[in-house]
């Protein structure tokens, strides 16, 4: 593949799968970059619960309680991101795994990361 091609729809995807609009529209909550994040500096799978508490815990919001933000996780953010090929979700088990093609995404990523700190 070359740096630069299209898929079957005309989008770019950047010598990858995921489409360049898919990439930037996965990343453009800050929810769904802190479970990218989390989940690929610290753990490949993880439960819903534990990922909740995770958040919450790094939260500067006083909004987010686990339980409202593993709401949020499943119904919303969760389901986007599987939608994406990033990962996988379980709703029975909750567990929660990243896919290998997440690591396209790294780059994206860290450029985010720098901007919210």
């Amino acid at each position: 593949m070359t740096e630069s091609e299209r898929d079957q729809t005309g989008e770019e995807t950047r010598g990858c799968d995921i489409p360049l609009d898919t990439v930037f529209d996965l990343l453009s909550d800050c929810q769904r970059r802190a479970i990218l994040r989390y989940l690929t500096r610290h753990s490949d799978s993880i439960e819903l619960a534990e990922l909740a508490d995770k958040l919450a815990a790094c939260e500067k919001t006083d909004g987010d309680d686990p339980k409202r933000l593993s709401t949020s996780l499943y119904h919303v953010h969760l389901p986007k991101l599987a939608d994406g090929n990033v990962l996988t979700f379980d709703p029975e088990t909750g567990i929660i795994e990243l896919e290998p093609e997440s690591t396209v995404l790294a780059p994206y990523l860290d450029l985010a990361s720098g901007c919210e700190s």
